[in-house]
């Protein structure tokens, strides 16, 4: 029978954690508003959500990074979310520029690129965590 709550899956595992810069405790929260406090093990410590994600996909350990690190591999089935119905909200995906009448048309371009990329591969549903 699976644990019925996340904190039991992550205390069960071992986990790869981002470094110093990242070493607030992460707090779950799932569609219902339940929060849960993720206190993992550490095994391996390392700086960069791209490794994180090479080193889970190398079977060292459980982690927690943002979807968009990991969405490609959620799709491919070559990591499973070990709590689908819990998730840890770091925060909006953001561009910031300055508010300016004449904004320069390259900034514009790009600005601009981005929103239609997120609009046309639907992006921001694909990143949403509180999803599942």
């Amino acid at each position: 029978m699976p644990p019925a709550r996340a904190s039991d899956y992550y205390h069960a595992a071992s986990r790869v954690r981002l470094d110093v810069l990242d070493s607030r405790e992460h707090v779950m929260r799932n569609a219902a508003g339940a929060e849960v406090a993720a206190i993992l093990k550490e095994t391996i410590i390392l700086d960069d959500p791209e490794a994180m994600c090479r080193a889970a996909l190398l079977g060292l350990g459980v982690t927690l990074i943002a979807v968009p690190h990991a969405l490609p591999h959620l799709e491919k089935r070559a990591l499973v979310r070990l709590v689908p119905q819990w998730y840890a909200d770091a925060g909006p995906i953001s561009i910031y520029y300055p508010t300016r009448t004449l904004l320069p048309a390259k900034t514009r371009v790009f600005v601009d690129f981005v929103v239609d990329g997120f609009r046309r591969d639907r992006l921001a549903e694909r990143f949403a965590g509180s999803l599942g």
